[in-house]
Order: C-alpha cells, then sequence, then structure tokens
C-alpha cells in the first residue's frame, strides 16, 4: 500500500488546488501546505489536501478534494490552523489516520478538532511553542518546532548567477504589513541614491481571494506596484533585487518572504520580533530593527542602509550567509515525516 497524508484545511479565504504555486498569487500559510504537500509527494506518499473551499484536481502526487470526499484512513493527518468550531465541518468524522498533527501557523490560540485527538502540536517558530506551552496550556511534551519557512532547493546552485541591482528593493507581502514604512525610508535616501527603485509585489488578495485591492495610488515615481503574481514567478525575481525591508509591527509566526528573499541573496531588513527574529541572525545573514513602542524603529533601519548605500559589495558575505540559512521544502517535508513516524 502507498503511503499517504492527509492535510485537514476549513479555511474558505484561499481556494486551493495543485498548481496554484504557478498560476496564482496566494499568502504565506498556503503556498506552505502546497509546498510541503509537494515535498511528501516527492517522498513516495500520495497526498490528499481535504479543503472547504478547492478546486478538485490531482498533479505530482498532490490532490485536492472536499473534505467531505476524503473520508479514509491515512497514514498522518495534518490539522491547518483552526479558530472555534473551525473544524466543525461534515465529513471530517471520516478522516481517520495513525498520527494527528495539528499545525499552529498562526500566533493566535487555534482551536483543534475535537473529533481526533492531536498527538503532536507543530509550532513554526519557537516563540509560538512557548505560547503554546505557557499560555495555551497544550501538553510541553507533544510540542514540536518545525519552521514554517523553506525554499525550493534547486534555487541554491543559480543564486548569483544574474545581475543584481544593489540600488533595487523589492516589498512582497501585504500592503498593511510595512509598505508605507519602507517607503518613509527609502524616501529619506532618495535625493542623494537617485538610482533607488522600488518594486511592490502582493496586495490585499495574498489575505483571500475576495479581498479588495487596496489603493497605491500615492505611490511616487521610482516606487512601482506590480500587483500579485504567482508565487513561482516570485521565485525567479527576487534575485535581481538588493534589499527588502521588511519593517512591520505584526508579528509573524513565519515569514514566506523573508525566507525567499534571504535564499535568493536580498539583503533584509527586518523588524526584530516574531519568526523574523529567529529565522535573522543580526549582522550575519540580514539585520533586525528594534521597536518604539509597537512600531519598528525607523532611525535604526536608516542607519543600517546609510552603511549599505556606502559600499554595497561589502555586504556580499552577509548575501552569502543568507542563502544557506532557509531549509528547502523538501528538508522541511522530513522532518515532519520523522514526527509522524516517530
Amino acid at each position: 500500500m502507498p503511503k499517504t497524508v492527509v492535510i485537514v484545511c476549513p479555511d474558505q479565504n484561499i481556494k486551493l488546488w495543485p498548481g496554484r504555486i504557478e498560476e496564482a498569487a496566494m499568502g504565506g500559510g498556503k503556498s506552505a501546505i502546497l509546498q510541503l504537500a509537494r515535498g511528501w509527494g516527492r517522498r513516495g506518499y500520495r497526498v490528499t489536501i481535504a479543503g472547504a473551499f478547492v478546486k478538485e484536481g490531482e498533479d505530482r502526487r498532490v490532490r485536492t478534494v472536499p473534505i467531505e470526499n476524503a473520508a479514509g484512513h491515512y497514514d498522518a493527518m495534518v490539522f491547518v490552523t483552526g479558530s472555534l468550531g473551525h473544524f466543525r465541518v461534515p465529513g471530517i468524522e471520516g478522516i481517520r489516520g495513525d498520527k494527528a498533527l495539528f499545525w499552529m501557523n498562526a500566533p493566535l490560540k487555534m482551536e483543534p478538532p475535537e473529533t481526533h485527538p492531536i498527538d503532536y502540536y507543530i509550532a513554526p517558530a519557537h516563540f509560538m511553542a512557548r505560547r503554546a506551552i505557557d499560555d495555551w496550556g497544550y501538553p510541553s511534551r507533544k510540542v514540536v518546532v518545525i519552521r514554517g519557512e523553506g525554499v525550493s532547493g534547486k534555487r541554491r546552485p543559480r543564486l548569483f548567477g544574474s545581475s543584481r541591482n544593489p540600488y533595487g528593493f523589492i516589498y512582497a507581502s501585504h500592503p498593511f504589513k510595512g509598505l508605507n514604512n519602507a517607503l518613509v525610508v527609502l524616501d529619506s535616501f532618495k535625493g542623494r541614491y537617485p538610482e533607488i527603485l522600488f518594486d511592490v509585489y502582493g496586495g490585499a488578495t495574498l489575505y483571500g481571494d475576495d479581498q479588495a485591492e487596496i489603493s497605491l495610488d500615492h505611490f511616487p515615481p521610482w516606487a512601482k506596484a506590480r500587483g500579485p503574481i504567482p508565487q513561482a514567478e516570485v521565485e525567479t525575481r527576487m534575485s535581481q533585487y538588493g534589499a527588502m525591508l521588511y519593517l512591520t509591527h505584526y508579528l509573524d509566526g513565519f515569514s514566506l518572504a523573508t525566507s525567499e528573499a534571504l535564499a535568493s541573496g536580498v539583503l533584509v531588513i527586518a523588524t526584530a520580533q516574531g519568526a523574523n527574529a529567529e529565522l535573522i541572525s543580526h549582522g550575519w545573514n540580514g539585520f533586525l530593527v528594534g521597536t518604539r513602542g509597537d512600531q519598528p524603529n525607523l532611525d535604526e533601519a536608516k542607519e543600517i542602509l546609510a552603511e549599505y548605500f556606502a559600499s554595497p559589495s561589502s555586504f556580499d558575505f552577509i548575501r552569502r550567509n543568507a542563502t544557506a540559512s532557509v531549509p528547502t521544502w523538501d528538508e522541511q517535508a522530513a522532518q515532519w515525516e520523522k514526527v509522524w513516524t516517530n
């Protein structure tokens, strides 16, 4: 019998299908679901994504089906996110398996399914593991940290093969997470460095297919809204940029924008909180700025950028360190497998 995994995701904000990574934009949480599913497929598993909002299909050993059509027995069950009553959906009781894992991919308390006793609670960052144990009451022995970030393994050999513009900046997240902060910081240098360019990818639709896009009419002429594009396309473009400012007040459980940038050798300057504070080692593979109140310290970011603009090439060793600091999706998939085969 082939090995099997089912990912149960009752979210209704973003439609899932096997090829969405190449075909349409989506947020990091849903991207990670599909990337891990493909990783398990490459490890010989037949993977089912059972969702409340899916387009049925199958590709690369991954199929997407409605929850009510996913009944059966699997080697492992992965339940994704969850709020109060989130997993009270028809048909979920028909999904059974040898091990049940609960993936806590948001920094708020989630509610696991009442129908399935959980064997392991997977936290994508250490700070979330502590919250799960100290604040949410999950049993310490069952909490496991597996980072939520990953990248395609085939990208690493070609990271420095393309032309990189050291004055090109990228933003690749929801605008509310820190776009205006990045604009303010870069605008303070534009007079001295007119070659600065700023490309903005993503938008409100990263949070949901039905979200209305935010107006970006206030952009200066040197900043361009590139719009939401598929994750696979972002990967191909990332290495042409010199740096990314992710100066956010938001507490990320994990950040695919940060991991994609690091893996592409982009210099990342991010707020020292949440998953970014764990993924980035200040001065080694990127830079972290502190906060004032609940907002990132933009003056600190400006100090770092002043050094960068004075000599971009002196930061190449940080780029090299960054490329090796993010695990591949295959490495992440192997860690998950070790948990449920324990």
